[in-house]
């Protein structure tokens, strides 16, 4: 979508790939602010004794919240581990 704005607005190659990378990495910089808050939240719950599924629910939901294609979670009593794709 923001290639074809950029190419609407008649701007040349190079100026469309610079908006391009700046925009895609806005977008990486919000997933990983996303994924440290989802660790945040099951760390938490995990320490105050909560059930395994639901610290991944709740971690699960979080994550939906980016819009990312995939996202993964994997809670254990001793780890967490999750993915946005």
């Amino acid at each position: 979508m923001f290639v074809k704005e950029c190419y609407h607005n008649d701007k040349t190659e190079e100026t469309c790939l610079r908006y391009t990378l700046q925009y895609t990495e806005r977008i990486r910089m919000d997933y990983r602010k996303l994924a440290d808050t989802a660790m945040l939240a099951g760390t938490i719950m995990l320490r105050g004794g909560a059930e395994t599924n639901r610290v991944e629910d709740t971690m699960e939901r979080i994550l939906d919240t980016s819009g990312a294609a995939t996202t993964e979670v994997l809670v254990l009593s001793t780890a967490l581990m999750l993915t946005i794709d």
